[in-house]
C-alpha cells in the first residue's frame, strides 16, 4: 500500500474536550496509537506527520490511509468506518494498547519492511510525538490554539525521518533537534517557565542488577534514593553495580540522596539517635563511594519538624519532604520551600509528591501537571519515582526529549537542583501534629513482634549507654591525675553498643541477645571509674553508699541503707532519713554531673517541731487504708476495682488524674459518631480481689490484684499493680503485670490492653514529647515515647511513659496508654505520675535513668557535690564528652537542647577555671567564641535549640 496519511482517532471532538481521567489500559492505548505513528519509517512513507480525527466524525477520503484505532474509541466509531475500511484502500489497526505491537502491525502494512534495519533514532522519533501531544494538550488547558509553526514542524520531521530511513544520523540528529526546538518554542509562548524534571530512583538490594546498570549509563541525571545499609549490600553482593555508580557520580550522571544509614522510624527515637544514624549512614557513603549525600531523602515514613535543625547541623544542603508510604505529612501548592524546623532553623525542602513511572494514565495527564505547576509554582517541579527499570515508555521518552530540548522541561539532579533553584517560594512551618506515622499498624500487619515493649527496651537501653557515656566523660574529667586511665579507649565499645541498640529496634524477630548485660557492664565500670576519680588516690574504702547523677538535673532518689549502723544525718544531700531496727531508708538529692555519700549519722536524728508546740508533731502514716501519701501529694484507690481513684496534689484544689487497666475491644456494628458514654462500652471492667500495702522508713507500696473482665462477666486477663511512693518524691511510681486470657486480635489501634487515664480539668493543655522537647498537640493518636503533660498555668500533670510510645485520645479528658497489641509478648510495664515537675523531659529522661548506686565505695573528700552543672531547668545535656589533648583531657564537649520552647540564656559551670569556650553550628561554619568568667560560660539557646558547646579547662 502507497501510503499518504497516517491518523489517530481519539474520542472527542476536540482535544479541550478529550478527557484525560482514563484506566491504566486505555490511557496506554491512547498514548501507544498516538506516538507509535511517528515512527520514521512511516513518517518518511507518508511524507507528512500524523494527523488526528475523531472517532465519532464521518470520515473523507481514506485511500492510502492508515488508522489507528485505541481500544477507548471502539464504542464511538461511527458505523462508515467499516465499511469505509473495507471498500477503499486503507489499513486500519484496532485492538492493540502495546506501543511495539502498534509499531509492527503498522510497519507490516508497507510491506517489505521485513529483514531490514530499524531506521536510526527510533525511539527519538516516538518520543517527539508523545511531547507533541503533551504540548498541544498543554496549550488546549489554557483554552488558547495551538502556537506550533506546524508547516515548519512538518518539514523537519520528515526530513528527519527520511535521513534517519537513509542511515544519515548526523542529518537525522539536527532535524530532529530543530522539531523539537519547536515544540519547545511553541510550550514557551504560553507556558515561559521551564519546569525541573526530578528523577527519583528506588534503590533496594533486590533492584541492583543489570537494569540499574543500564540506566545509570544514560545521559540524563538520575537520582538514586540509596540507605547506607543498601549501599553495603550493594559493595559487598553487586560490585559491578557499584563500579556503574562510582563512575555515574564522576561523571556528573548521578546523585545519591539519602543520609541514614537505615530508615528508622525517627519520630520514636531521641535526637541524639537521629544524629547517629546519620553519622554512621554518612560514614558508610564515604567509604564507598567516596562523598556523602547533600540531599536528605527516605522511602518510608519518618518526617518531623525537628528534622531541618539535625540536618543542617550535619551538613544537608536540602531535603524531600514526602515519603513513599503509608502515613501522614502536610503539603503545600509549592515545590520548593524553606521547611522551617522548631527552633527556627531553615532548609530548602522539595514538596512535590512524585509521580509514579510505571502509572501510564499518569503520563497521559501530565499535561495537567505540568501546567498546574508552572502556573502556581516560583520553582516549577516535577518528581518521577520508580524502581530500576520499571517505567512506562513515555517515562523513557521524556528522558529522551532531555537529549535535545527542554520541551516538557529538563532533568535536574537533586543536588544542581537545590544548588540553582536559589529562590524557594515561601516559608512553611509544618507543626507537630501534621504528621502521622503508620508504624504501629505497619508492625502489627507484618507480624512483627513486640510492637510496644521493644521500644521500652530500646529507651531503657539508651538511658543506659547515656550515662555510660556522661559517667566515662565526668571520670575523665575529675581525674586527679590528669590522665585518662584508659578511658578514651572506651567510646568506640561504646559507638559499638549504640549500634547494636539501633540494629535490635530496627529487628522483626525479637530475638533475645546479650546486649543488656553488656550495657551493664558498661555502666558498672564508668560508676567505678568515676567513684575512683571523686573519692581521690590513698583513700581506704567505708561503709556507705556513694550515688552518682549522670544527668545535667538534680536527682532525688530513695535507697535502703539497712547495712548502715545507724540512720544517716538529715543534712547536705539527704532529705530524709529514717529507720527502726534494722530497716534504715533514706531520700537523697544528688546534685547535676555530681555525687552524694551517705554514711551512719552520728547519732538520733532531731526530729520536727511545729511552731505552736513544744512537742514534736506526729508524722502521717504513709499508708492508711485505701490511700497513701507523702509531702507532695496522696493517693487513693477503688476498694472495688483496685484502680487509682484518684491523685490528689496538696497544691492545689480537687482530684488531679485517675488510672484503671481495662482491654478494649470495640462492638460490631459501633458507629463512630457514638458519644463518650456509649464508647465506654468497648472497654472491660476491673475487679478487685486482693489490696496489700506495705511501708517501710521512707517510701510506701499497695499492691492490688484482680481481674479483667468484659462486659458479659468474662474474665479477660488478671492483674497485679504495685503502686511506689517515696517520701520527698513527686513521683508516683506505678508496676502492672497482666497475664492475658484473651488476647486483642484486631487492628492495633482499636484492639488492645491500656492503662486508662482520666482527669476532672477539659481545659489542661495537652502536651507530648518529641525527640526530648515538649510539644503541644491536639491529636486523637498519639506518639509520645517519654512523657504526656497536663499543664495549666500554675499546675501540671504529668505521665511518665518509660518508653511506651502509643496513646489514644478519647474526647477531653481520657487517654489511654497501649500496653498489649496483637504480636506483643511482653506483660510487665511501669508507669509513672508525676506532680507539678518543672520539667516533664528532664523528669522523663531521669525516670530511665539507671541509679548509679555503689555500697562500701571510697568515700570522697566531700559528701556531694557537682563536676558539671548547667544552670536553666529547660535545658537538657544530650551528650557528653571528653576533648582530648595530647593524652590528656583539656575539656569536655556537650550538646544540649532547650525542650520547652523558651528562648534561654543559660551559664555551663565547670569543675576547672576555662580558657576558652566555643559554640558549633553546622559543620562548614566557624564556630563562635562564648563569653567565660572563671569556671562558668554563657550561652544562648533558641526555643528547642540544639547546640555543641566546648569548654577548653585553663589547667
Amino acid at each position: 500500500m502507497k501510503l499518504e496519511k497516517v491518523l489517530v482517532l481519539l474520542p472527542c471532538y476536540s482535544l479541550e474536550s478529550l478527557s484525560l481521567e482514563r484506566s491504566a489500559e486505555h490511557a496506554s492505548g491512547l498514548l501507544a496509537a498516538w506516538s507509535a505513528l511517528y515512527h520514521p519509517r512511516l513518517v518518511a512513507a507518508a511524507g507528512v506527520v500524523p494527523r488526528w480525527q475523531s472517532a465519532e466524525e464521518v470520515p473523507g477520503r481514506l485511500a492510502g490511509a492508515l488508522v489507528c484505532v485505541p481500544q477507548v474509541c471502539e464504542g464511538a466509531l461511527a458505523a462508515e468506518w467499516d465499511t469505509r475500511a473495507e471498500s477503499e484502500e486503507m489499513a486500519v489497526i484496532r485492538g492493540l494498547a502495546d506501543r511495539e505491537a502498534i509499531v509492527a502491525a503498522a510497519l507490516a502494512s508497507l510491506g517489505g519492511a521485513d529483514g531490514q534495519a530499524e531506521p536510526l533514532r527510533t525511539a527519538d522519533f516516538l518520543a517527539l510525538g508523545y511531547c507533541r501531544l503533551q504540548v498541544e494538550l498543554l496549550t488546549r488547558q489554557l483554552r488558547y490554539m495551538s502556537n506550533l509553526d506546524e508547516q515548519q514542524f512538518e518539514k523537519e520531521t520528515v526530513a528527519a525521518a527520511r535521513a534517519s530511513v537513509a542511515g544519515d544520523d548526523a542529518e537525522s540528529q539536527k532535524r530532529l533537534q530543530k522539531a523539537f526546538d519547536l515544540l519547545t518554542e511553541a510550550r514557551e509562548y504560553f507556558y515561559p517557565v521551564e519546569p525541573h524534571l526530578v528523577d527519583l530512583t528506588l534503590v533496594a538490594p533486590t533492584t541492583m542488577g543489570q537494569a540499574l546498570i543500564d540506566q545509570l549509563a544514560g545521559s540524563s541525571p538520575s537520582n538514586l534514593l540509596l540507605s547506607a545499609a543498601d549501599l553495603e549490600i550493594m559493595a559487598a553482593e553487586h560490585p559491578a553495580t557499584l563500579a556503574a555508580l562510582r563512575e555515574a557520580l564522576e561523571a556528573g550522571r548521578a546523585t545519591v540522596v539519602g543520609g541514614e544509614y537505615r530508615p528508622a522510624r525517627l519520630p520514636l527515637l531521641p535526637v541524639e539517635a537521629v544524629r547517629e544514624n546519620l553519622e554512621r549512614g554518612l560514614a558508610v557513603y564515604e567509604h564507598h563511594l567516596g562523598q556523602r549525600p547533600r540531599v536528605f531523602a527516605r522511602r518510608p515514613f519518618g518526617l518531623s519538624p525537628l528534622l531541618p535543625q539535625v540536618l543542617a547541623r550535619t551538613g544537608f544542603r536540602g531535603a524531600l519532604h514526602f515519603t513513599l508510604d503509608d502515613g501522614r505529612f502536610p503539603t503545600g501548592n509549592q515545590s520548593k520551600v524553606r521547611w522551617r524546623g522548631l527552633d527556627g532553623t531553615q532548609i530548602d525542602a522539595l514538596t512535590r509528591l512524585p509521580i509514579e513511572a510505571h502509572r501510564p494514565e499518569l503520563f497521559l495527564k501530565l499535561c495537567t501537571r505540568l501546567g498546574d505547576v508552572m502556573d502556581l509554582d516560583h520553582v516549577a517541579t516535577a518528581v518521577f519515582a520508580h524502581w530500576p527499570g520499571q517505567t512506562t515508555c513515555w517515562y523513557e521518552d521524556l528522558r529522551r526529549m532531555d537529549a535535545y530540548s527542554p520541551v516538557l522541561g529538563r532533568f535536574a539532579s537533586m543536588q544542581k537542583y537545590f544548588e540553582s533553584t536559589q529562590h524557594a517560594g515561601q516559608q512553611v512551618d509544618y507543626g507537630p501534629d501534621g504528621y502521622r506515622s503508620p508504624y504501629l499498624g505497619q508492625m502489627v500487619n507484618a507480624a512483627e513482634t513486640d510492637p510496644v515493649s521493644r521500644h521500652v527496651r530500646y529507651y531503657q537501653r539508651r538511658a543506659k549507654l547515656d550515662a555510660a557515656r556522661a559517667l566515662f566523660t565526668l571520670a575523665a574529667a575529675a581525674a586527679t591525675a590528669g590522665g585518662l586511665g584508659g578511658t578514651d579507649l572506651r567510646e568506640p565499645a561504646l559507638r559499638t553498643l549504640a549500634t547494636e541498640i539501633e540494629d535490635q529496634l530496627a529487628a522483626a524477630s525479637g530475638e533475645e541477645s546479650d546486649l543488656d548485660t553488656r550495657l551493664d557492664a558498661a555502666v558498672s565500670d564508668a560508676e567505678g571509674a568515676l567513684a575512683a576519680a571523686v573519692a581521690g588516690a590513698g583513700r581506704a574504702p567505708a561503709p556507705g553508699h556513694l550515688l552518682l547523677n549522670a544527668t545535667a538535673q538534680p536527682r532525688r532518689t530513695w535507697i535502703d541503707v539497712s547495712d548502715l549502723a545507724g540512720v544517716p544525718d538529715t543534712a547536705g544531700a539527704v532529705r530524709v532519713a529514717a529507720g527502726d531496727g534494722a530497716a534504715k531508708e533514706a531520700v537523697v538529692e544528688i546534685p547535676p554531673f555530681g555525687f552524694a555519700w551517705v554514711g551512719a549519722g552520728a547519732g538520733e536524728r532531731p526530729r520536727r517541731r511545729s511552731w505552736f508546740s513544744r512537742k514534736p508533731p506526729e508524722e502521717p502514716p504513709l499508708v492508711e487504708g485505701p490511700r497513701m501519701r507523702n509531702e507532695f501529694l496522696e493517693v487513693r484507690f477503688c476498694e472495688t476495682t483496685g484502680a487509682i481513684r484518684n491523685v490528689t496534689a496538696y497544691s492545689s484544689r480537687g482530684a488531679r488524674i485517675a488510672q484503671q487497666l481495662a482491654l478494649r475491644m470495640p462492638r460490631p456494628g459501633r458507629r463512630r459518631s457514638e458519644d463518650e458514654e456509649e464508647l465506654e462500652k468497648d472497654y472491660s471492667v476491673m475487679a478487685l480481689d486482693e489490696m496489700q500495702s506495705a511501708a517501710g522508713p521512707a517510701s510506701a507500696a499497695v499492691t492490688c490484684r484482680g481481674r479483667i473482665l468484659d462486659r458479659n462477666g468474662s474474665v479477660v486477663a488478671r492483674y497485679t499493680q504495685t503502686t511506689t511512693l517515696p517520701r520527698q518524691s513527686p513521683i508516683v511510681d506505678i508496676d502492672v503485670t497482666l497475664d492475658v486470657d484473651r488476647p486483642p486480635v484486631g487492628p492495633p489501634w482499636d484492639h488492645y490492653y491500656a492503662a486508662r487515664f482520666a482527669w476532672s480539668d477539659e481545659t489542661v493543655d495537652f502536651t507530648r514529647n518529641l525527640g526530648g522537647v515538649v510539644t503541644a498537640t491536639e491529636n486523637h493518636r498519639i506518639e509520645s515515647p517519654l512523657f504526656i503533660d497536663l499543664r495549666r498555668e500554675k499546675t501540671a500533670t504529668t505521665i511518665l511513659c518509660g518508653g511506651l510510645p502509643f496513646h489514644r485520645r478519647y474526647g477531653l479528658r481520657k487517654l489511654d496508654t497501649l500496653l498489649v497489641t496483637a504480636g506483643e509478648r511482653q506483660r510487665r510495664f511501669r508507669l509513672g505520675i508525676g506532680i507539678d515537675l518543672a520539667n516533664p523531659a528532664a523528669a522523663a529522661v531521669q525516670w530511665l535513668a539507671p541509679a548509679s548506686h555503689l555500697a562500701k565505695a571510697t568515700r570522697p573528700p566531700a559528701d556531694h557535690g557537682w563536676l558539671f552543672h548547667v544552670g536553666a531547668r529547660n535545658v537538657l545535656a544530650t551528650h557528653t564528652e571528653p576533648l582530648l589533648a595530647e593524652d590528656r583531657v583539656a575539656g569536655v564537649r556537650m550538646r544540649l537542647l532547650e525542650t520547652q520552647g523558651r528562648e534561654v540564656r543559660t551559664a555551663l559551670r565547670c569543675l576547672y577555671p576555662l580558657k576558652a569556650a566555643r559554640r558549633f553550628r553546622a559543620p562548614d561554619e566557624a564556630p563562635g567564641e562564648l563569653a567565660i568568667d572563671g569556671d562558668k560560660l554563657s550561652v544562648a539557646i533558641p526555643a528547642y535549640g540544639w547546640i555543641d558547646v566546648e569548654a577548653h579547662f585553663a589547667r
